[in-house]
């Protein structure tokens, strides 16, 4: 049992700063690798796009890379990457070596932060040092499409990390992260 009432477990400085992280992730890192991905396959051309590579899809499958989930979501008839969360675009992006850019390091913090943290908090000095980390992959995400992205993205990275947060945002990107990493945990031990 939580000895410690939700409003209170909410308010604390490191608790914020876990969940700025969450949404710099889930937020910003999903819109832009989004951006990335449309720049990289235009909107009008996924379809064919998914098509053209549904063996390496089911390659993907067996060796798995892809959940049936995802799976389903990258060979229906009507493919929208819209949808896509974060997990998807990444595998995406690095099984087909789309991007210029390697995103290892931001899947590799991503799971440290939201699958091997024992508590939904980052002491100040472990959240700069992450900032500045995922930061800087996401500009250089951003500045793969253009400069103007790069631009937009640092000003809602700004934005993100001087504003005020509300807690049931904050408890709602939390449980939404939590969910995609519990169901890819589960699809991986199934998979087994």
């Amino acid at each position: 049992t939580v000895n410690c009432p939700i409003d209170k477990c909410f308010s604390t400085e490191d608790t914020t700063n876990y969940c700025r992280i969450i949404l710099l992730m889930v937020d910003i890192g999903t819109e832009t690798l989004l951006h990335l991905f449309y720049f990289l396959v235009p909107k009008h051309s996924v379809k064919g796009y998914l098509a053209s590579k549904k063996l390496e899809i089911e390659d993907g499958k067996k060796k798995k890379v892809f959940d049936k989930s995802q799976y389903a979501k990258l060979t229906c008839p009507d493919p929208n990457p819209d949808e896509f969360d974060i997990s998807l675009l990444i595998k995406l992006i690095t099984y087909f070596k789309l991007s210029p850019v390697k995103l290892d390091r931001f899947q590799t913090i991503r799971n440290d932060i939201v699958g091997h943290k024992c508590r939904g908090e980052l002491i100040k000095l472990d959240f700069e040092s992450l900032w500045v980390q995922v930061e800087t992959i996401l500009l250089n995400i951003a500045r793969c499409v253009s400069g103007d992205e790069e631009q937009l993205t640092k000003v809602k990275i700004t934005e993100l990390k001087e504003k005020m947060l509300d807690v049931s945002d904050r408890e709602k990107k939390i449980i939404k992260t939590f969910e995609i990493c519990y169901k890819e945990d589960i699809s991986a031990l199934q998979a087994k």
